[in-house]
């Protein structure tokens, strides 16, 4: 049973947030792949995100890190909808991620904590 508003269970707010942000993501990686920052005067993805979003520096930076492995890596895109990842265990799974091992790393860190993924990544690629 979750917390009750007018809107619904905090739980289902949690679940639409979650794929409001993989849709933010697909968009960012859109608008970063076809360089449309640029055409609107910022030179990088980041500086867009910040000036023209309006997100601070560590949202901008983390948001366009995660949204460029998604695009190499589409699963993760659902795997941030559905709520098996959250932003932080993409990006530290992203240099990782080859399309050998995409499918198998994202069911072991499905579900965890930023601090067991990394304790985890390092004991698997030192």
């Amino acid at each position: 049973m979750g917390v009750s508003s007018k809107r619904g269970t905090l739980h289902q707010l949690i679940a639409k947030e979650r794929e409001h942000t993989a849709q933010v993501l697909a968009y960012v990686a859109e608008v970063d792949r076809r360089q449309l920052h640029k055409k609107l005067g910022y030179p990088t993805m980041v500086d867009f995100c910040i000036g023209k979003l309006g997100m601070d520096e560590a949202e901008a930076t983390e948001r366009v890190e995660v949204a460029r492995a998604a695009l190499v890596f589409p699963t993760l895109f659902e795997a941030i909808a559905d709520g098996r990842l959250h932003l932080a265990a993409v990006r530290l799974l992203a240099p990782h991620l080859t399309a050998a091992n995409v499918h198998e790393l994202v069911a072991a860190m499905t579900h965890r904590p930023e601090s067991e993924i990394s304790a985890m990544l390092t004991e698997w690629f030192g």
